[in-house]
């Protein structure tokens, strides 16, 4: 069923019996309804981090293509922004870290939870995942926002956190003790 959704246009079509107005049916559909979920009502309701990765999972999961989310919480860990990206590639998606460190700051975030996809495979974080999460905690830290996880989604269901695997508060203590030492 999951795959239905997932396909492009293009590809429903080369389904026998699927027509062009069909597949375009099939897209508003799933449009319509990730709207739905992503709507500022649903938003509003996320309390804390652990809310905030099952709303990113449940949108993001078995979407076909690499996808990332990322959700500022304000200092009473509700979300007052979540941002979507999403780039069409089944391998990879680009993030700029400086854009997420100015959405924190244009939005007064306290934290900010990312979340990202692995289409194929495991969610066991590449090194690419490492080097751009201690990149995210060290620029976000540096404007007193605190990185409170990232986690990845593969379509298989599994779940990595950097939070829960401990990774998460090693880079941040080393943040910690580099400035303690260049203070000194």
């Amino acid at each position: 069923f999951a795959n239905v959704f997932n396909a492009s246009p293009k590809q429903l079509t080369e389904v026998e019996g699927v027509s062009e107005v069909t597949a375009c049916y099939i897209a508003v559909i799933k449009e319509t309804w990730r709207r739905y979920v992503t709507s500022e009502r649903e938003v509003s309701k996320i309390r804390g981090v652990a809310q905030a990765v099952e709303y990113a999972k449940a949108l993001l999961s078995y979407s076909g293509v690499e996808r990332a989310m990322v959700i500022y919480l304000d200092f009473s860990s509700s979300a007052i922004l979540v941002e979507e990206c999403n780039s069409g590639q089944a391998d990879r998606v680009n993030i700029e870290i400086k854009n997420i460190v100015s959405s924190a700051m244009r939005v007064n975030a306290a934290a900010v939870v990312m979340c990202h996809t692995h289409v194929k495979g495991f969610a066991k974080p590449s090194d690419a995942d490492d080097v751009f999460t201690r990149q995210l905690c060290l620029a976000l830290s540096s404007v007193d926002v605190v990185l409170a996880e990232h986690a990845i989604f593969a379509d298989s269901g599994d779940v990595f956190s950097y939070r829960e695997s401990g990774l998460l508060a090693k880079m941040q203590q080393n943040y910690i003790d580099y400035f303690n030492v260049k203070q000194r």
